[in-house]
């Protein structure tokens, strides 16, 4: 018995230069189908200029009759804006044009567009210190929608990356085809802040390298305010500006972060990869412990446990030998989180306890030693030391009551309750 599908048309709008990631986008569609939309009832259907234009008629008019007949669209951009189109009218480009076109018919409830994507592919970092007219063009437009804040859009700095988020907007339509609902294109990025990036916990984003007093360049401090602001592109050229006006480790490290918290993975690895190499040119050991540790970090969000490892006890040898007690600290701690994760539960236990001893000698700040000495439990409880991990949860929970920390109790009281009041009773 034949199945009846449903159609979706799916229609995908870039200028030139972007053509391999035309074609891994034809072939994404092309897998989903045959993994998991055709049995579910769907199938998408790839649409765009190459197939677009033949016959006669003027080539961006067959366009747009193209995307208005489809039911998804995706914008991909990367350092051209393309060419104006040849109707005469406002438009820029004819991939804004089709842009524009895309959301006349998404508030228009006799079209089919039930959807719009934008996603930006990365530049160099030498081009976005010095855009030319194309790469300002795509630019500014990031910027309007970013002030705008009507449609998400997000990045992406790799092949896989690309791939990656395609199959992730897939499985939303094909879910949604199932269920007749209309889940939110956010349902399927990464937990952003109100700046539009990720909320990933990450130690290492707010790890100082030691306990000097950093001097951070004007362009870090600028780039810090646009944060806040959610002026993203604009702190991002700030940035860059910081990282290629000389070898400011502080610089790539804001950078690296910003990077990371984007989830452009790739880009951060290469800022700390040359972070790494500077400071250990002129011989800043804490600051190539803190680059080493933010690779580890990186392999870590890529679920690759065991390079993650090795970067890591990397970055503690670096900072034993540039005796900074307080990083060797931190990475005690991230390495206790990876052997959480790869569920080695006595090394975890033995790198908690390594951090909570640097933290108690240096007396940092008691919250953190509090979060610690729970992780620590919570190792120790599943290891079978339940009457240790009941004095940490009781140390821990005084700390929280005098800081008033409200949050941080109620989640240790949830803990309580499904774990160790079950061991200890």
């Amino acid at each position: 018995m034949a199945t009846e599908l449903t159609n979706y048309r799916v229609f995908i709008a870039s200028p030139g230069g972007l053509e391999k990631e035309r074609e891994a986008f034809r072939d994404v569609l092309r897998s989903h189908n045959d993994a998991d939309a055709i049995q579910r009832g769907a199938i998408f259907t790839p649409v765009g200029w190459e197939i677009t234009l033949r016959g006669i008629g003027r080539a961006q008019e067959k366009i747009n009759e193209e995307v208005k007949q489809c039911d998804y669209f995706i914008l991909v951009l990367w350092d051209r804006w393309g060419s104006p189109p040849d109707s005469g009218k406002k438009y820029t480009s004819g991939t804004e044009e089709e842009y524009n076109i895309a959301w006349d018919c998404y508030k228009n409830s006799s079209h089919p567009m039930r959807d719009i994507i934008v996603l930006f592919k990365t530049v160099d970092i030498r081009q976005l210190s010095d855009p030319g007219l194309q790469l300002q063009a795509v630019l500014n437009f990031k910027k309007k929608l970013e002030a705008e804040k009507i449609l998400f859009f997000d990045t992406f700095d790799d092949q896989a990356a690309f791939e990656e988020k395609l199959r992730r907007y897939l499985a939303l339509w094909t879910r949604n085809h199932e269920t007749g609902g209309k889940s939110k294109v956010s349902d399927v990025q990464d937990k952003k802040d109100d700046n539009g990036l990720n909320t990933v916990e990450l130690s290492a984003l707010t790890a100082p390298v030691t306990g000097k007093v950093e001097t951070e360049s004007r362009f870090v401090r600028d780039a810090e305010t646009l944060l806040k602001q959610g002026k993203l592109t604009d702190a991002e050229a700030k940035l860059v500006q910081a990282v290629i006006s000389g070898v400011d480790l502080a610089a790539f490290r804001s950078y690296g972060n910003f990077l990371m918290k984007a989830n452009r993975l790739t880009d951060a690895e290469a800022v700390f990869e040359q972070m790494l190499k500077i400071a250990r040119d002129t011989n800043e050991l804490s600051w190539a412990a803190t680059a080493m540790a933010n690779i580890g970090g990186i392999y870590r969000l890529r679920k690759n446990y065991s390079k993650a490892q090795v970067a890591l006890k990397q970055a503690l040898v670096l900072n034993q030998k540039a005796a900074n007690e307080l990083g060797a600290a931190y990475v005690f701690l991230w390495l206790g989180d990876l052997n959480v994760q790869r569920t080695r539960l006595e090394d975890a236990a033995n790198y908690f306890q390594n951090s909570l001893r640097l933290l108690n000698k240096l007396e940092s700040p008691p919250h953190l030693r509090a979060d610690v000495q729970v992780k620590l439990a919570k190792a120790l409880l599943k290891t079978g030391n339940a009457a240790q991990a009941q004095i940490l949860d009781e140390e821990a929970r005084k700390i929280y009551e005098q800081l008033g920390d409200k949050e941080a109790l109620q989640s240790l009281k949830a803990w309580r309750k499904d774990a160790l009041r079950a061991k200890l009773k």
